[in-house]
């Protein structure tokens, strides 16, 4: 399992060091969308629930749809956004394929 900070450090390249109004924040959101998808990824659906409140407790800046386990960090807005909204417009799954042999567009 990749650690968090080895997660952090290959998501900050995608970050300006130079822009230091912005970098600090950048900087946070990596960390925690790096902690969501290596630490938090290992629990159940009753661990995901509780972890999903506790960090919208801690950390404000979820949107209040779905949990923290449905969004990343967009760097253009330095914000969460929703995974769906990375697929194209009108994607849908192919109900023919089997789920273990999906790819899904990410980048």
């Amino acid at each position: 399992m990749w650690s968090v900070l080895r997660c952090v450090a290959l998501l900050c390249v995608k970050v300006d060091a130079t822009d230091v109004d912005n970098f600090p924040k950048m900087v946070e959101l990596w960390f925690v969308f790096s902690m969501i998808w290596s630490i938090c990824c290992s629990v159940d659906e009753d661990g995901r629930k509780k972890i999903d409140a506790y960090l919208r407790e801690i950390d404000g800046s979820f949107p209040n749809k779905d949990s923290v386990y449905e969004y990343y960090v967009e760097p253009k807005t330095r914000s969460w956004i929703h995974w769906e909204e990375k697929l194209k417009q009108g994607w849908k799954l192919n109900p023919r394929f089997r789920s273990r042999l999906l790819l899904c567009p990410l980048a």
